[in-house]
């Protein structure tokens, strides 16, 4: 998210309002005063469902566009975000995966609807001078912090098989930000396991642009998103699979 508002910004006058972005953010505050405070803009973009500004889904004139969260039925916030949804009338709203993407399409959000892709910033993502001293890793909690061990089955799995290589260098903790791109920038190979839901999540072109081997479960996102197996990535079907792959 943050490296999509530094994107935009760099290629158009762009105005951020919300929470975190402004220190007199007010949630209660009807779009017309934020239209007034900064001008009518050629469009406006919500991101995920945080903010429902009053009169959102009234106004005319100005693009509306939808960056979807976790908008699939299996959610347990989905009524939360369909209904987000109907009051706001978007013009056009994007999903991160084309299994989002098409539950987008099955509600009708939108007249049109997108796969807006996980991307990187690979002068974050990719440092070459990192030694690759990590063997394997498998950088993830074990368990959703939303759903239960059930949306992971795997994680637990990878992370007890990995511990017990005591032949190799591996790295199970769950690390963030900056710490989080090192351990990647050190890793020869990143395991991966998709939710319950299998589909394409950041990860994906994290490891990948930090010149990892990425081992992955398959999903048919991966497919619809051109990436090949053998070429790309690598996937490996259950852990004992997994397990012959890494040797």
């Amino acid at each position: 998210e943050e490296f999509f508002r530094e994107e935009l910004a760099r290629n158009v006058d762009i105005s951020f309002y919300g929470w975190g972005y402004d220190p007199e953010w007010d949630g209660s505050r009807h779009v017309s005063e934020l239209i007034e405070r900064f001008g009518k803009p050629d469009v406006l973009i919500n991101h995920y469902h945080r903010e429902n500004y009053k009169g959102f889904g009234e106004v005319k004139g100005i693009l509306k566009v939808w960056i979807a969260g976790d908008f699939y039925d299996e959610n347990w916030r989905f009524s939360s975000y369909l209904r987000h949804a109907e009051i706001n009338n978007y013009d056009i709203s994007c999903g991160y995966s084309p299994y989002i993407v098409g539950h987008l399409k099955k509600y009708n959000v939108g007249k049109k609807q997108y796969t807006l892709t996980w991307g990187v910033d690979t002068y974050v993502h990719r440092d070459l001078k990192i030694p690759r001293i990590i063997d394997v890793s498998a950088i993830y909690s074990p368990v959703s912090q939303r759903g239960g061990s059930h949306v992971y089955p795997l994680r637990p799995k990878i992370h007890e098989m990995l511990r017990n290589m005591n032949s190799i260098n591996t790295y199970t903790e769950n690390t963030f930000f900056d710490d989080y791109v090192l351990k990647l920038n050190q890793s020869k190979i990143s395991v991966n396991d998709n939710s319950y839901f299998k589909f394409v999540n950041p990860r994906a072109t994290e490891v990948m642009s930090c010149g990892a081997l990425y081992l992955t479960d398959e999903n048919n996102d991966f497919k619809e998103l051109g990436y090949e197996d053998g070429k790309h990535l690598v996937f490996y079907n259950g852990i004992d699979d997994l397990k012959e792959k890494i040797f």
